[in-house]
């Protein structure tokens, strides 16, 4: 099951945390208008830790039991406010009709632009009460210890463990290779930038040497 899967992961060496993560897409609306949003199941307690989808959230403004936080985009879109009831409507995970009243405690801005083009975001056991997906999510997110270089390395190792079996791991430089390109450029120009500085230093350094010579001379 989910839960023995991420106690492992959370025992495996160089592991800061494991948590899991529920994917839904559905139909929210606020009247009459319906929206395409994804429902989002996360575990409020360790994603609002550093690192997490609800870093710094104040603890009155994350999800709870009914109480959903909307992408800053799509409240924009359909003009969802705090203290708004939305109703969902999706397909649960044995093909049955899940559906719901949320009521919103707050608007999410988060790195993730789908998550603030369409997210609704819930804890864990709402999401897989809703879509019938008990002790079931679709992402596990592990944290590591180390640098984010050594992700690759930590990767390799969780995807040995015999509670990985059947799982896809891969570390952030493959989910993400946009933003590992980013770092890779970025390090080149501060690389370049670096070069400049030390060749003008150099020439400073030159020419006040050189004038001290000269006049001496």
């Amino acid at each position: 099951g989910g839960e023995a899967r991420l106690a492992a992961l959370r025992a495996a060496p160089e592991v800061e945390s494991a948590y899991a993560r529920v994917y839904a897409p559905a139909l929210v609306a606020r009247e009459v208008d319906g929206y395409a949003a994804m429902v989002v199941g996360v575990d409020v307690a360790r994603e609002a830790a550093v690192g997490g989808l609800l870093e710094a959230l104040p603890a009155d403004a994350r999800p709870g039991e009914r109480r959903a936080l909307v992408g800053q985009s799509l409240a924009r879109e359909a003009g969802i406010e705090v203290g708004d009831e939305l109703a969902v409507l999706g397909t649960a995970a044995p093909g049955s009709m899940a559906h719901d009243l949320l009521t919103v405690v707050g608007i999410l801005r988060t790195p993730m632009d789908l998550i603030n083009r369409t997210g609704v975001v819930v804890p864990l056991e709402t999401a897989q009460d809703l879509f019938v997906m008990e002790d079931q999510a679709h992402e596990i997110t592990v944290v590591g210890t180390g640098t984010p270089t050594d992700a690759p390395a930590l990767a390799a190792r969780i995807a040995a463990l015999d509670e990985a079996e059947g799982l896809e791991v891969l570390p952030w430089q493959e989910l993400a290779p946009e933003m590992a390109q980013m770092f890779q450029i970025t390090g080149y120009y501060g690389l370049i930038v670096m070069i400049i500085v030390f060749i003008a230093a150099a020439a400073g350094v030159a020419n006040t040497m050189l004038m001290a010579t000269f006049e001496r001379r």
